[in-house]
């Protein structure tokens, strides 16, 4: 198995003019880290990634069908872009089987993809612990099929990022992820404005005492920027000696000396 898994080529090209001197805060990706794993061939890391962004999809658009969805929710958007940053990175996968002899070393598909994936991940973790810490007290019933996406997507994403070691996060895509959140709060009082009602109940702050709305509120921003952190750090298991060894070494055991060009960004 280890005989089949990826290697970056020994002779790499110059690192392209555009990307070389933001490399280490946006940009600078390559489809060798996008799409391929430490610890399995890059065909099952395509059919893996592949077969969970049409699982997405096919939720989502069975449980916005049956009604179960509503496209007020923060979790619908959520499961949207995870949809979209894994189809996304399963191209990836896909583009770097096919290129076998001229892959380029940077890529704007790669650089869309794992911002989105960065991005969406992250949301993922952030939504699930709201999810049961808040809105579950408040949604004393909630239907299974919600209850499997909360628990189904936040497995699935980790255990495709412990696959995906490769990737690297950057600090300023943890940026990106709280802006998103940020609008979506917007939106939800622009709604409040309009409709005279909350997306979600603890967010009312005409249902709680003001200190206890304030509470959540800061709170909730407060884990948007934790979950965006922690999902930075989980990138940063790349650098664990047994994953970097399995990164740094070519087909014959010998060091691929420019490895580094490849996904040393941050």
């Amino acid at each position: 198995m280890a005989n089949a898994l990826p290697q970056a080529p020994d002779d790499l090209p110059p690192a392209p003019k555009f990307w070389g001197p933001f490399r280490p805060l946006f940009g600078g990706h390559t489809l060798f880290e996008a799409a391929t794993s430490c610890f399995l061939p890059t065909f099952v890391v395509f059919v893996w990634r592949f077969v969970f962004s049409c699982f997405l999809l096919t939720t989502l658009v069975y449980f916005a069908v049956t009604g179960v969805y509503q496209f007020q929710f923060y979790s619908v958007w959520v499961h949207i872009g995870l949809a979209i940053s894994f189809f996304a990175l399963s191209m990836c996968s896909f583009v770097f089987l096919l290129q076998k002899e001229h892959r380029p070393e940077s890529s704007r598909l790669a650089f869309a993809s794992i911002l989105l994936y960065q991005i969406f991940a992250t949301a993922t973790l952030f939504l699930d612990v709201v999810f049961w810490a808040l809105l579950h007290e408040y949604d004393e019933a909630p239907s299974f099929a919600v209850v499997v996406q909360h628990a189904a997507n936040l497995a699935m994403v980790v255990v495709d990022l412990l696959l995906a070691l490769r990737i690297q996060f950057k600090l300023i895509y943890c940026v990106c992820f709280v802006l998103f959140t940020l609008t979506y709060l917007a939106f939800m009082w622009i709604r409040f404005a309009v409709t005279d009602s909350f997306v979600y109940d603890f967010t009312d702050y005409r249902q709680h005492a003001a200190a206890i709305t304030v509470a959540y509120y800061i709170g909730t921003v407060a884990w948007a920027f934790a979950a965006a952190f922690v999902m930075f750090l989980i990138s940063r298991l790349s650098r664990v000696p047994f994953v970097k060894v399995r990164s740094t070494f070519s087909k014959d055991g010998s060091p691929a000396s420019h490895r580094n060009r490849y996904f040393a960004f941050v």
